[in-house]
């Protein structure tokens, strides 16, 4: 096949079904979501046999500039995005990809979906440490407000927000945070039900924190996750910051 072939997605796809050395072909970014605009590129990867890639490589030849394609094997994709890696920041993207192709049985798109979730053995590690790291930034922030530091309190309350959604998105089956250009829609596909709030109010609980970072919006969800991740055995952060006591000590009367 010559790289003229190749011009389109739609080729690109027909180049994957038609070759036995191909065992998928994935879409990632906004086009597996459906967030794509006319002159979004196509960000895809091509699944190879082992011991391919060089051949697939020179029957594609030059692709497209609006075809931002990546190859791997089942090898090299299984130690891609490895938790706690420099590339670790690409694991959504897998649990979103669409894959147009597919020969594998299920078992390439299995992997790129456990990509998004928290390893089994770091689950308990991970929320406990994204708690820990919440309560910290709540601490520092309500200490800065109640000192008449609004800069402060504004600045550590918005760094609140990060471990908070590690720690919510991890309580439901194990999700990692979505990329935020994708936040909203994730909500809406798989809410967070442990909470109890719509994708609305539980989208304008975490607003509220960025965009006023009050005592009062910081109550109302610092109050909320003590109950869902107690609920859940993730109490033992809230005890050792002592929690209970937060309400006389700097909620009161403000």
């Amino acid at each position: 096949m010559g790289n003229d072939r190749v011009e389109t997605f739609e080729d690109l796809i027909a180049f994957a079904e038609t070759r036995s050395d191909v065992l998928a072909l994935s879409l990632t970014g906004s086009r597996s979501a459906g967030f794509e605009v006319p002159e979004s590129d196509f960000d895809c990867a091509l699944f190879v046999v082992e011991g391919t890639e060089t051949e697939v490589r020179q029957e594609l030849g030059d692709i497209p500039g609006a075809l931002d394609l990546r190859f791997f094997t089942p090898r090299s994709f299984a130690s891609h995005a490895e938790w706690g890696s420099d590339l670790a920041w690409d694991r959504y993207a897998w649990f979103i990809a669409k894959f147009v192709v597919d020969k594998s049985g299920g078992e390439l798109p299995n992997a790129a979906r456990q990509k998004g979730l928290v390893p089994e053995n770091e689950l308990d590690d991970w929320i406990d440490g994204s708690l820990d790291w919440y309560l910290n930034q709540v601490a520092r922030s309500v200490r800065c407000i109640t000192r008449g530091d609004e800069t402060g309190g504004r600045l550590e309350c918005a760094e609140a927000v990060r471990p908070f959604l590690q720690a919510a998105f991890a309580v439901h089956d194990r999700r990692i945070v979505p990329y935020y250009k994708y936040l909203r829609w994730e909500l809406d596909q798989r809410p967070l039900v442990k909470f109890g709030l719509g994708p609305d109010e539980f989208a304008g609980l975490v607003l509220s924190l960025v965009t006023s970072g009050s005592l009062e919006s910081q109550r109302k969800t610092l109050e909320l996750a003590e109950k869902v991740f107690k609920a859940h055995g993730f109490g033992r952060r809230f005890e050792e910051w002592e929690t209970s006591k937060w309400g006389s000590r700097y909620f009161a009367d403000r």
